[in-house]
């Protein structure tokens, strides 16, 4: 059995959405930028067109009218950035027991407020940027900032341990895994 407090603010669930956002990965990036791309060679078949009729303010429109749609579209990390943010407005810092033994996993927020989930609801972990995300069924999410842990790096270090142990499916996209617990392949 292993147990640690910690806390979370809005700063992570700020981290939370970015996590959730790469782990959606490259494809929606992708499917992102190649509509910007489309919409870029729309504009520019639009603006060769007027052009080659002679019509310089119809062309202006079609430049206009890209120039809008691409400053919205391109700071696309800046949009999930003020989203984030948005949705974790009014969150006060909150302070969280985690306690993991051969049932599953029971969280206590604020000494009030009493979870559990049977080992068999965990689906997957990731530590990213310094924050360990453990997924429930049900698109559950615990978020454990390894810098608010109370009882230190070790006690993060063993509850990922545990979570491995378990069989718990550990996502492997993120850097930052690679970079803060040993490898598995021994």
């Amino acid at each position: 059995m292993v147990e640690i407090t910690y806390t979370n603010t809005g700063g992570d669930q700020i981290v939370q959405a970015q996590a959730l956002l790469r782990d959606r990965g490259s494809s929606f990036t992708f499917y992102h930028y190649f509509w910007v791309l489309y919409w870029a060679a729309m504009a520019a078949l639009g603006v060769y067109v007027s052009l080659f009729v002679g019509q310089i303010f119809i062309a202006c429109i079609f430049g206009a009218m890209f120039l809008l749609y691409a400053v919205v579209a391109l700071p696309y990390s800046r949009v999930w950035h003020r989203w984030a943010r948005q949705v974790s407005r009014g969150s006060a810092r909150k302070h969280i027991r985690l306690r993991l033994d051969e049932q599953g996993l029971h969280e206590t927020v604020e000494g009030a407020v009493e979870s559990f989930a049977p080992w068999d609801a965990v689906r997957s972990f990731a530590v990213f940027e310094g924050h360990l995300f453990v997924e429930l069924a049900g698109d559950l999410w615990a978020n454990v900032p390894r810098a608010t842990v109370a009882e230190g790096d070790a006690a993060f270090e063993e509850v990922v341990q545990i979570l491995r142990n378990r069989g718990v499916a550990e996502q492997p996209s993120n850097h930052a895994m690679q970079r803060t617990a040993p490898s598995s392949d021994a």
